[in-house]
C-alpha cells in the first residue's frame, strides 16, 4: 500500500489553522500564499467541505455582507442562517467558491489596502468590466476570473 503524501492531516491542519485565525484572516493570508498555490490541497479541502465556522470567520473578515455571500454562493441568506445554527459543512461546490472568493478578496485587500476601499470598488460600475460592477460578476467562475484579472491589472498598474 502506498502512502499519499497529501492526506487528511494536512487538510485538517489547514482547516484548524483557518478556524483559529483571528477575524483579520484575510489580512493574514496573502493572495500568493502557498495555500492558494497548492491546487491539490485546495481541491481536497473543497471536496471535504468547509464548516460554517470557518466560512463565518472568512465572511466577517471580508467586505461582503451575508446577503452578498448568499448571492455569490447561489443560496438564500435564510439557508446560510440555518447552516450557522447547525454549523453545517458546505457542499464541495460551495466550498470551492468560498476558497476562490477568499483568494480574490485577499488580493483585493492587498491592492486597495482595506476592506472598505475594496467594497467601494466591488459595488462601483467599472469600464474595464463592461460597465458592470465587479460584485455583479462574482456569481460564476468566469466572472470571478475577470474580477481577479482586473485586480491583478490594478496591482501592477495596467489600466487598459
Amino acid at each position: 500500500m502506498s502512502i499519499n503524501p497529501v492526506n487528511e492531516p494536512l487538510v485538517a491542519y489547514m482547516k484548524a489553522d483557518l478556524q483559529t485565525a483571528s477575524p483579520t484572516i484575510l489580512h493574514g493570508i496573502s493572495s500568493d500564499s502557498e495555500i492558494f498555490q497548492d491546487a491539490l490541497l485546495m481541491n481536497q479541502v473543497s471536496e471535504e467541505g468547509i464548516p460554517y465556522s470557518v466560512f463565518q470567520q472568512i465572511q466577517e473578515a471580508s467586505p461582503l455582507m451575508l446577503q452578498e455571500w448568499a448571492d455569490i454562493l447561489g443560496i438564500s441568506a435564510k439557508t446560510l442562517t440555518r447552516y450557522r445554527k447547525e454549523n453545517k459543512i458546505f457542499q464541495p461546490w460551495h466550498s470551492a467558491v468560498i476558497l476562490e472568493m477568499t483568494e480574490l478578496l485577499s488580493l483585493g485587500i492587498e491592492v486597495f489596502g482595506n476592506r472598505d476601499k475594496l467594497h467601494h470598488w466591488l459595488v462601483k460600475d467599472t469600464f474595464a468590466l463592461g460597465g458592470r460592477s465587479p460584485l455583479s460578476l462574482l456569481t460564476n467562475g468566469y466572472g470571478r476570473d475577470l474580477v481577479m484579472r482586473e485586480l491583478t491589472h490594478i496591482e501592477y498598474g495596467i489600466f487598459a
